[in-house]
């Protein structure tokens, strides 16, 4: 046999055959037993082969991202407005967070009420549930991620400044009127990740 002819799997063919990796692509299980008898091949790893070509090649499924700032801002004012309004079961289709502090905080309370949480939260707890005033700065984070830094407005509509902590100084804990929330894809839908900032 002249071996600078490529291998053809018909003499009167042009066609060569296609490579192995070829056919573990493609699934071609009667391809593979044929080139496995040709190269001689141990039956168990020609099984192997064809047992391989018959799974599915299934793709890593990617991280969705959120496609635009005024999408993560629509979520963050709705989430925002839903707890402000009392509307506690919307807010709770909103936020992907932990509650585990405000279980904390309410040891009465069955983990279970994510409503009732977040109620007790904004009216008990000193979590402050106002509405978004403006945005004033955002980026895009490795994962997909928005990350939004606003203003709240407080229920005269004056910006919402929360001052220091506990006994401190302004020096030792400057007042701030600056919070950020993250906005991404949780389950099909987007979401915030960070409750409202809290005030003892």
């Amino acid at each position: 046999m002249d071996r600078s002819k490529p291998w053809t799997s018909n003499p009167t063919s042009n066609r060569t055959r296609p490579p192995l990796r070829t056919l573990l692509l493609r699934g071609n299980a009667r391809g593979l037993c044929r080139r496995g008898a040709a190269l001689r091949l141990p039956l168990w790893l020609a099984c192997i082969a064809i047992a391989l070509a018959a799974r599915p090649v299934m793709a890593e499924p990617l991280r969705q991202s959120v496609r635009s700032i005024d999408q993560a801002t629509q979520v963050l004012r709705a989430y925002l407005d839903s707890l402000n309004a009392g509307r506690y079961s919307a807010a709770v289709a909103l936020y992907r967070g932990d509650y585990r502090t405000l279980l904390y905080w309410n040891e009465d309370m069955r983990g279970d009420d994510l409503a009732g949480l977040l109620q007790r939260g904004c009216e008990g707890n000193g979590l402050q549930c106002l509405r978004m005033r403006r945005v004033v700065g955002h980026e895009r984070l490795t994962n997909g991620d928005i990350r939004l830094r606003v203003e709240l407005a407080r229920p005269d509509g004056q910006l919402f400044v929360r001052g220091p902590c506990c006994g401190s100084t302004e020096a030792e804990d400057p007042p701030d009127s600056i919070f950020s929330y993250t906005v991404g894809w949780d389950r099909g839908a987007l979401k915030v990740l960070e409750l409202p900032p809290y005030v003892p």
